[in-house]
């Protein structure tokens, strides 16, 4: 999640849980990338949830919700996020209402039909 306001990437690392990084240090670790604009009501309401989960030092990463994308199961922990699913609630919390149930059983194709809906 890219809050360009602030310069910063929002997401949800491996080992590191909820983070912000520095875009010019985001733009160098991932060599390729799309960045996808994708109109919510309230931006900014997703915006500030992402960053409070960053500021919050039990946000951790779900890495039973991660491996549960394997085998279709609703094993997500709603104390921790792993990448999709931060995104989603990030989303959700905009006002994108596109999700079944957007706390459990999310997947990264979820995430990736929404993107390529408002990909140009």
């Amino acid at each position: 999640l890219w809050d360009e306001t602030r310069g910063v990437f929002n997401e949800a690392l491996v080992f590191k849980g909820v983070v912000e990084t520095p875009q010019e240090k985001w733009f160098e670790t991932y060599s390729a990338h799309d960045l996808v604009a994708v109109p919510c009501p309230c931006p900014q309401l997703g915006i500030d949830w992402a960053r409070q989960q960053a500021e919050t030092p039990n946000t951790l990463y779900d890495y039973r919700g991660a491996w549960s994308v394997l085998y279709r199961g609703d094993w997500q922990d709603g104390h921790r996020l792993y990448c999709t699913e931060h995104e989603i609630q990030a989303l959700t919390r905009a006002g994108l209402n596109l999700f079944a149930d957007p706390h459990r059983g999310t997947h990264p194709h979820d995430l990736w039909r929404v993107c390529a809906a408002f990909a140009h």
